[in-house]
């Protein structure tokens, strides 16, 4: 993987390409929910359209390669999926899919493999919640609301993420990242990029 600029862009896109269904959709919710003002683009090939915004049937159709793209299919097509956008050039993704390492597979060789030098948050992840610019790469509600600075959790768990994002304390939450299987992107990774924000006072591990 390239450096911590890298993933920075993909930690703080201004172009977001949402793939799959139901938990795509979610995911334009929640950006929504956090106004963000950068591009969002669904795509589907049986959906026409995506939480009133018109999808793109193939990734390759896509105006231009997104900062960073949700992947919420299967496992098989999560890594063709991969491969297009490493080979478009895309800034990373977040693959939302289980079956891959947990389960004792060699499916996720193959997913880094196909993501080449591209980041990739997961899989087998909930993905990552920005704060500070309302990118909300992430599948399910949450409790966190838009903040100019705070601090940084990283997890393994979505479920601990979650959950994270529910307290009640006074502890503006700049980022949370759920990381899942690790298989590109580490903890180490996520690290060294938000130490490139300013806006991040502290950082925190789950692991």
């Amino acid at each position: 993987m390239a450096g911590p600029n890298a993933l920075l862009k993909v930690l703080r896109p201004k172009s977001v390409a949402v793939i799959g269904g139901k938990e795509a959709a979610e995911v334009i919710r929640q950006c929504e929910k956090l106004n963000f003002k950068g591009d969002i683009w669904p795509v589907s090939l049986r959906l026409e359209s995506m939480e009133g915004r018109p999808c793109f049937a193939r990734i390759e159709d896509l105006p231009s390669p997104p900062d960073v793209a949700f992947i919420a299919i299967p496992a098989i097509p999560t890594i063709e999926a991969v491969g297009v956008l490493s080979s478009i050039g895309a800034g990373g993704a977040v693959c939302y899919a289980s079956g891959f390492k947990e389960i004792g597979n060699d499916l996720q060789d193959d997913l880094i493999d196909a993501a080449a030098d591209m980041p990739i948050i997961g899989p087998n992840c909930y993905g990552a919640l920005n704060y500070l610019d309302g990118a909300a790469l992430w599948p399910d509600q949450h409790g966190g609301i838009r903040v100019d600075s705070g601090i940084a959790i990283i997890t393994q768990s979505g479920n601990i993420g979650l959950n994270l994002t529910m307290q009640s304390r006074a502890i503006d939450l700049a980022y949370l990242i759920s990381l899942g299987n690790q298989a590109v992107v580490s903890i180490e990774h996520c690290i060294d990029a938000l130490l490139d924000d300013p806006r991040v006072t502290a950082i925190g591990l789950h692991i």
